[in-house]
């Protein structure tokens, strides 16, 4: 069916849709769509789906509907032998949400089933199965939930999934993407197959979202991208590279920071290039070249200690003293330094604010409460051994003195190692291990950043 065949915008339609999935038919007004050759509706249910126009078999307009209308919905396609299996990891966020139009507040509402229906041509990608884990926004996650999804990732594989996509708020998408990393790799191991994030920045229901072509470029890397070899690809996040809407980025999981509130395209690889970049658009994958690793692959991930005292502050011009917790009420401290990761302080012999917070980190040291420094400045290295300052807080057990890792990532680093006996010893020394390829290579960040 051509273009010039399709509804107008703005019209309710009845349509029969011809597809691998079967003979459909959907009801919903008709908006505009991103490409030529779509039609792309919104539904009954307020979610949105792209009718590729080859499958379009019949429309008709029929009087504005209402939600309880029923329509058929596609039966699961029979599993193609010739296909790899991918799982669907549901954990909610933007990309299961919509728009609640009469007060104007976005809502978590879709399942995962839903969210793979509305992708045209899913099915000749992989054999697709789905694990509703949970609908929570991202902000809300905590440890017990990464040790969720950390979980469901393992039966996936358990149960002969090539590939894992979780579908994630983007808020903290890019901690959970490091938690899972280091579950995974962070012994010196490696996951059964590739593990993806992915999310979007707009409601589905929405005709600028960015939910359908991030996870079908989601779905597409967990069934053909290449093995992961547990060095900085345990887990990647895909998303949008631009804003045109046609292109994704894929981030390591353990280099990756939301840099944007609200853009599509608000993700950055920090310390290292992405590990690929592709146009939907493109017949094919430009994909890495598949690399050897050393590492053996395992189907026992970690998992992360639920109840952690990680105290964070963060250094500036208000910092207290007393801002700091007493050492004996929590299991470390996470400073959030200026520049090369500096902070306020003076020779701990000094009156007034400074020498207050220069006292208070020996009280931490003496307690043998650990104390970790990361950078406000997001890009670039921790460099405690430039300055007399850096000098002063390595003397007061801040450190290490160098790392070169993404703050985030170094958080979610110091959750992991207080959780393993293996790392029981020397806190500071853990932390400077190459665990799973969360170090970049180089001090300096790269030209164009």
């Amino acid at each position: 069916m051509s273009g010039k065949d399709l509804p107008p915008a703005g019209q309710y339609v009845q349509v029969r849709r011809r597809s691998h999935e079967g003979v459909t038919e959907h009801a919903g007004m008709v908006i505009e769509s991103q490409h030529a050759g779509q039609l792309t509706m919104r539904l009954v249910n307020g979610y949105h789906l792209v009718v590729d126009t080859k499958e379009l078999d019949s429309w008709e307009f029929i009087d504005e509907v209402d939600s309880s209308r029923q329509f058929s919905s596609p039966n699961r396609p029979e599993i193609n032998h010739d296909l790899p299996s991918v799982r669907l990891i549901h954990t909610g966020g933007t990309i299961a949400s919509q728009v609640d139009y009469e007060s104007g507040a976005v809502q978590a509402r879709y399942s995962a089933e839903e969210l793979l229906d509305s992708v045209p041509h899913i099915a000749e990608i992989a054999n697709l199965s789905t694990d509703q884990l949970f609908n929570k926004w991202s902000d809300d996650l905590r440890p017990k939930d990464w040790n969720a999804i950390i979980q469901a990732t393992k039966r996936a594989f358990d149960e002969g999934a090539r590939g894992v996509v979780i579908a994630h708020g983007t808020d903290t998408m890019h901690m959970s993407a490091a938690a899972v990393a280091f579950a995974w790799c962070g012994k010196g191991r490696r996951p059964p197959g590739p593990i993806v994030f992915t999310g979007s920045q707009r409601s589905s229901d929405r005709g600028s979202s960015d939910a359908f072509v991030n996870l079908r470029a989601a779905i597409e890397w967990a069934a053909k991208g290449p093995e992961p070899t547990g060095e900085g690809d345990g887990t990647v996040i895909i998303m949008h590279d631009s804003l045109d809407g046609g292109k994704v980025a894929v981030i390591s999981g353990l280099s990756a920071r939301k840099m944007h509130t609200s853009a599509r395209a608000a993700f950055a690889s920090i310390g290292r290039e992405t590990l690929t970049n592709h146009d939907l658009h493109a017949s094919e994958w430009d994909m890495p070249e598949p690399e050897t690793s050393n590492r053996s692959i395992t189907d026992e991930p970690d998992h992360f200690l639920t109840d952690l005292r990680i105290l964070q502050s963060m250094a500036g011009p208000f910092l207290l003293a007393e801002h700091l917790s007493q050492p004996q009420d929590v299991d470390a401290l996470i400073i959030h330094g200026t520049g090369l990761g500096h902070l306020p302080l003076d020779v701990i012999e000094a009156e007034g604010m400074n020498g207050d917070i220069a006292r208070k980190l020996a009280s931490y040291k003496e307690a043998g409460v650990p104390v970790f420094v990361v950078q406000q400045c997001i890009r670039g290295p921790i460099n405690l051994d430039v300055y007399s300052k850096g000098r002063m807080m390595q003397e007061l057990g801040v450190g290490p003195a160098r790392t070169t890792m993404a703050p985030d990532t170094a958080i979610v680093k110091v959750a992991y190692i207080l959780g393993q006996k293996e790392f029981t010893g020397d806190l500071h020394a853990a932390y400077q291990e190459n665990l799973a390829g969360e170090m970049t290579q180089a001090l300096h960040t790269p030209e164009g950043w």
